[in-house]
């Protein structure tokens, strides 16, 4: 060989050589998950590693991972307490005491074991008691739903959920093998949940909540305050660019022969992909985050990466900058087999929104759910008779979840629920089961029946959704009942409760309907007008058929003198009054009718007080109107008519000034700012929601325009968004009193960047 040729390969071997150690040591930008971090907090013992501990609480102590996820054991706990640290898994072997399990972000599951039961906790924030002596378990959700197994000789019997906001107590000696037989219909029933109130929990448990949710925040801050911080764009995707920065990709990768180095090479790229991704999406670049989310689904990512991406990014919910890459990861997660996982996780990102009071984004998320729910569905995923539990348990909580929030309260969503249910009635066993589910589903109609009407009142729902859900619901109702082949007691209850919201459904659609704050009460007196109304429509009939034989028992004039009285005292002014002819003398044309300055046409009958084919300009009511209540009726329709319900989600103030009692709740919300250090003169607040003492505020912190959404009663600010440099940004969901040092924070890092 050749001086030259020999000096040259020496060359290009060094400089290859240069090159693949330098991809392995100085390559050091990209998206970095870093490794677990734990932290242990009292009198306990724990390393990180896998092994089995035995824990005695003598006070408050607490283990965190990667400074979100806890297991808190209040003073009295004790366990064994073993870790996996293949699988990220806790098995609590509970022997007497408390615990918090905050499993929100991922960092690990728990499952929490007395002998008798089983709470899994994958998440979401419980608390679980323990009686030794009294053999008694207690669980609440605090933060979606947990999973409470029975178990017996270390045999799992059966399995029911206990939803978010709802707490199960459980005791040994109704745990035994008959539990494996019922249906999830009938144990539903055996251990029902009950709804609970922070103030049923001890203030301990309190305290430890807060600190909890406060480190989520922290979590949440810091992750998005190091992407701001740390935020790179990437290389040009097309043009000149791109194509020198694929000639020098293609030239570094050939030139990058050292296995391990090649290894790293490919992870860099894909850490640089998602980093760019979220850069992108971080400012709103949608097109070029969902660019670079394609180089990285390009990459093999390892279950453990995509955990702890999922877990980092636990905070983001549909509708927020950074969902389509978390969706991303849960989708390569989860994989098309494990649609349960899927939905589960989808389901606590609904409840989630709605706990933020995102409505619109929980219900678009919802319809989401319900489109991958109805393709397995369709798919025959559900056909065996195996999956009956699953789909039960996913029922009974979408059910609960959907009859709760009146921003469901239409058709289109709880159709899933009729699928669902014929899902479960095809693969129910006996005629036995088949009626007691079809009992359970009319169980379920009229507890939707009894929300939806109250929600109409306090104006959640239209009076035109309603009505169509309504028909609806009774109509499911009432099919139900008549498939089923033994007759029991309730069966008579519920067709009773069927015809009453018949009633309902005309109540909502009457002229008086608005005129009511009490549903009961409005529906009461309906009930009585319609009585009224059947006779006097039945005295018209009688009229035109000719078989009316009774005498009047007053005299003409006497008549018309009542009726005068009866429109004068109601404020009811006329030209004149005209008897139709009847014989009783009970019908009269009033003429030159007006109520409430408005003028009106309508016929009076003297024994009912109703009025009756009235017309108001365009407006003719179908019905009958009491005399009592005409004048409000006539505003309601002429002043009212064009007035829309609103939605949660929406504005409830839709007056131009503010009532004494809004005026009493906006000075409380700006004593709420002050007391957090901030200046309420510097902020326009605009109330929300008078009842849940919720209001928007608009406003300058740090010398930047912020607006948000503020509960006078938690103290929590949500929907915040803050401008730099005329871009909009985001922070997530925080206390009053910490919000100021947020913005502060978020300023810091930018400035840095810059």
């Amino acid at each position: 060989m050749k001086k030259g040729d020999l000096l040259n390969s020496l060359l290009v071997f060094g400089f290859s050589a240069f090159v693949a150690a330098w991809t392995l040591y100085a390559y050091a930008s990209g998206y970095s998950q870093g490794g677990p971090e734990w932290l242990v907090e009292g009198n306990i013992s724990f390393s990180g590693e896998s092994a089995t501990v035995h824990i005695v609480a003598d006070s408050e102590s607490s283990i965190t991972r990667n400074g979100r996820d806890s297991l808190v054991f209040l003073p009295g706990f004790e366990a064994d307490l073993t870790w996996n640290e293949g699988t990220d898994h806790f098995d609590v072997n509970l022997q007497g005491g408390e615990m918090i399990l905050a499993t929100l972000a991922g960092d690990f599951d728990v499952s929490v074991d007395t002998g008798f039961s089983r709470v899994d906790s994958t998440g979401n924030i419980s608390f679980v008691s323990y009686d030794q002596e009294a053999m008694q378990i207690e669980v609440y959700s605090e933060m979606h739903p947990n999973l409470l197994t029975f178990t017996l000789d270390g045999e799992d019997l059966n399995s029911i959920n206990v939803p978010s906001g709802y707490k199960m107590k459980v005791s040994e000696s109704r745990v035994t093998e008959k539990l494996q037989k019922l249906r999830l219909t009938k144990l539903s029933k055996e251990f029902p949940v009950f709804e609970f109130k922070n103030s049923d929990i001890e203030e301990t448990y309190l305290s430890s909540l807060n600190e909890l949710e406060q480190r989520y925040t922290d979590s949440e801050l810091t992750f998005i305050n190091d992407l701001a911080s740390n935020s790179e764009f990437g290389p040009a995707q097309e043009g000149l660019g791109a194509k020198i920065n694929d000639v020098l990709n293609a030239f570094r990768e050939t030139i990058t022969f050292v296995p391990h180095a090649k290894k790293k090479l490919q992870e860099q790229k894909s850490a640089n992909a998602l980093l760019f991704s979220m850069s992108h999406a971080k400012y709103g670049n949608f097109t070029e985050s969902q660019n670079w989310m394609g180089v990285w689904t390009e990459f093999e990512h390892s279950e453990s990466e995509l955990k702890r991406m999922r877990a980092d990014l636990f905070f983001v919910l549909p509708g927020d900058d950074l969902y389509a890459i978390k969706s991303q990861a849960a989708t390569r997660l989860y994989g098309e087999d494990d649609v349960l996982s899927d939905l589960n996780r989808r389901y606590n990102e609904i409840e989630s929104l709605l706990s933020r009071a995102s409505y619109i984004d929980a219900e678009q998320a919802y319809m989401e759910y319900k489109s991958v729910f109805e393709q397995a569905l369709q798919s025959g995923k559900f056909d065996d008779v195996e999956y009956l539990d699953d789909i039960t348990r996913e029922y009974l909580l979408l059910e609960l979840l959907l009859r709760k929030n009146s921003v469901f309260y239409k058709t289109e969503s709880t159709e899933l629920l009729s699928k669902l249910e014929d899902v479960i009635l095809s693969l129910a066993g006996t005629q036995q089961d088949l009626d007691e589910e079809r009992l359970a589903f009319v169980q379920s109609r009229v507890r939707f029946l009894e929300n939806l009407f109250n929600f109409v009142v306090d104006r959640k729902v239209s009076k035109k959704e309603a009505t169509e859900l309504a028909t609806e619901l009774l109509f499911e109702a009432e099919d139900y009942l008549n498939s089923i082949t033994t007759k029991v007691a309730v069966s008579d209850y519920f067709e009773g409760k069927l015809t009453e919201f018949e009633l309902s459904i005309s109540f909502i659609n009457s002229p008086e309907f608005m005129l009511y704050d009490d549903f009961d009460e409005g529906l009461k007196e309906f009930k009585l007008k319609a009585e009224d109304l059947d006779a006097l429509n039945a005295y018209i009939q009688s009229i035109r058929e000719g078989d009316l034989e009774e005498e009047a028992t007053i005299s003409l004039e006497d008549a018309i003198k009542e009726v005068k009285t009866d429109l004068s005292t109601a404020g009811v002014q006329y030209s004149g009054i005209i008897s139709l002819g009847d014989l009783e003398n009970r019908l009269f044309k009033v003429q030159g009718a007006r109520s409430a300055g408005y003028a009106f046409e309508a016929n009076y009958d003297r024994t009912t007080k109703l009025l009756y084919d009235v017309v108001v300009g365009d407006v003719r009511f179908s019905t009958g109107i009491r005399l009592d209540s005409i004048r409000d009726v006539i505003k309601e329709a002429v002043e009212g008519s064009e007035e829309e319900f609103i939605e949660e989600e929406e504005s409830s103030s839709y007056v131009s000034t503010s009532s004494s009692s809004e005026s009493v709740a906006l000075e409380f919300a700006a004593q709420k700012f002050s007391e957090a250090g901030l200046d309420p003169d510097d902020f326009t607040f605009v109330v929300l929601d008078l009842d849940a003492n919720t209001f928007t505020f608009d406003g300058i912190i740090s010398s930047v325009p912020v607006s948000g959404t503020f509960n006078a009663i938690s103290g929590v600010v949500s929907e915040i968004v803050w401008e730099y440099g005329g871009v909009s940004k985001t922070l997530p969901n925080m206390q009053i009193s910490a919000l100021e040092g947020a913005i502060q924070s978020s300023l810091a890092a930018l400035n840095e960047q810059q």
